[in-house]
């Protein structure tokens, strides 16, 4: 589980952070809010970034565009 100092939130369980492991690279936060009840868009957003997990397919912010 991991968890954030000072965090007064509960600490992710292992079930979320597999979540956020197999949706946040394709749909990336919002896509992952459904399946992660209670947690906020910036709480995903933030532990997609802490953990590494970068969305597929983006660069610099931006959707990337086939050509």
């Amino acid at each position: 589980m991991m968890r954030q100092r000072g965090s007064q939130l509960p600490a992710w369980t292992g079930k979320e952070i597999r979540t956020l492991v197999r949706i946040y690279p394709t749909g990336g936060a919002k896509a992952c809010m459904p399946d992660l009840p209670g947690r906020s868009l910036s709480a995903i957003y933030t532990t997609a970034q802490i953990m590494g997990i970068t969305r597929i397919g983006v660069h610099r912010g931006r959707k990337a565009v086939a050509r």
